[in-house]
């Protein structure tokens, strides 16, 4: 059994079934717009000097800041276009436009969204959509027409479902890498480990319970589940569990949930000897609070690095900093952070393109080999065959003040890949 570095969960969703198909289907290679002077028939959304693109996220509700990570896109390349444009692969320099709509999380808003940016707007490519319901509910839809869509919001195994769809791709980890990793570290290092596993009903939830009970089988894991709804108080079940004598306590809270069980396990002196906490429950304003210390053994994973404790040393890090300080973004923000992720992503996928049709941005993006943002924990590398851009992560340990990273985690190798 291979034994792997210490790592933790992702981020949740929930998984509708709202869907989008048809609508007049257009391939990469159909494209209907020329650049003057070019020998290449272009797809729609770009002319020989700008390149239009399209998101569609909640940017309103509860979910309302996730709006920066579109309007990071927009404010990173209003300095580009001042400048005069961006130096593309083919050669010429374009401004780049993007037309982002609210769909408020609901999947059935996506889809009037995209049908919207793609038929009567004409963008050449979708960066991004967020939530798995969201990007399920428009994957057939963009596959059919040929439109690219990366740094969708989700890591739910159904991308690599057969037909496996080409010009969808997800910007998490995958959500079976985080059951598959954790049964073999736990089968590698407890004899007879029993597990308690809290998690939510959502598509994410469920998704990762089912590959770890997967991956399980014929090992002497036992496994004790608690199931609970999106957004409930885990206070009682924290309670509970604290009673089933545990070796490891898997859980899956969501943003201030976090610091709820946590704080509760502390009230009721149990700290199992190892706990797991998802990624999306990582910020320091969550864990602070909660008197966990180095020595609780709390470990995650993360892909980003860590904007609520900066290392103002760090190039990437400063570069953010001065980022927000320019378009008033709050720096200690990682949701924010993350649109000048997606920014410097698109940048590094427009100026690999080497023509100026959708499948030469694919081709491009499929291209991508130990590329850095400056904000992720270790370069991307993306493989064409695979949907999602994190085939490597980073273990992280709480240490009391923050986060500490560990050994870089090859997620492509732990899920048979």
């Amino acid at each position: 059994m291979k034994l792997h570095p210490l790592v933790a969960l992702g981020v949740g969703a929930v998984l509708l079934s709202t869907t989008l198909t048809g609508c007049g289907a257009r391939t990469a290679h159909s494209a209907e717009s020329q650049p003057s002077g070019a020998s290449q028939v272009c797809s729609p959304g770009i002319t020989d000097t700008s390149i239009k693109l399209g998101a569609s996220l909640a940017q309103s509700g509860v979910l309302a800041v996730y709006a920066a990570q579109a309007k990071g896109i927009q404010d990173y390349f209003s300095d580009i276009n001042a400048a005069g444009g961006l130096p593309m692969g083919d050669g010429k320099t374009r401004t780049v436009e993007m037309v982002a709509y609210d769909d408020g999380y609901d999947p059935a808003r996506t889809v009037t969204n995209v049908q919207k940016l793609v038929e009567q707007d004409e963008v050449f490519a979708l960066a991004p959509v967020l939530g798995t319901a969201n990007v399920l509910a428009v994957k057939d839809y963009v596959g059919e027409q040929g439109v690219p869509l990366i740094l969708g919001g989700t890591g739910t195994p159904e991308l690599e479902s057969e037909p496996y769809n080409p010009w969808v791709k997800g910007v998490m980890a995958a959500y079976n890498f985080e059951g598959a990793y954790w049964a073999d570290y736990i089968a590698s290092h407890f004899k007879a480990a029993k597990v308690g596993f809290l998690y939510p009903t959502s598509g994410f939830g469920v998704d990762v319970h089912a590959a770890f009970v997967e991956a399980i089988k014929g090992t002497d894991i036992q496994l004790v589940d608690v199931a609970y709804e999106t957004g409930a108080d885990l206070t009682s079940q924290t309670v509970d569990m604290s009673k089933m004598d545990l070796d490891v306590w898997f859980t899956m809270p969501s943003g201030t949930q976090a610091t709820q069980i946590l704080t509760k396990a502390k009230e009721l002196d149990w700290v199992p000897p190892l706990t797991i906490l998802t990624p999306g429950s990582t910020a320091k304003s969550l864990i602070t609070p909660t008197g966990w210390t180095e020595a609780d053994n709390l470990y995650s994973y993360s892909w980003y690095k860590d904007v609520t404790t900066p290392d103002t040393s760090d190039p990437g890090i400063k570069e953010w900093i001065d980022f927000a300080d320019k378009y008033g973004y709050d720096p200690e923000n990682s949701i924010e952070a993350q649109g000048l992720f997606f920014a410097k992503m698109v940048e590094q996928v427009l100026k690999g393109m080497k023509g100026c049709t959708r499948q030469d941005f694919m081709d491009s993006y499929n291209s991508i080999e130990d590329f850095s943002t400056g904000l992720e924990l270790a370069p991307i590398t993306v493989e064409d065959d695979f949907p999602f851009v994190w085939t490597k992560v980073k273990q992280t340990k709480w240490n009391g003040d923050g986060w500490t990273y560990g050994d870089t985690i090859d997620v492509y190798s732990v899920i048979g890949k």
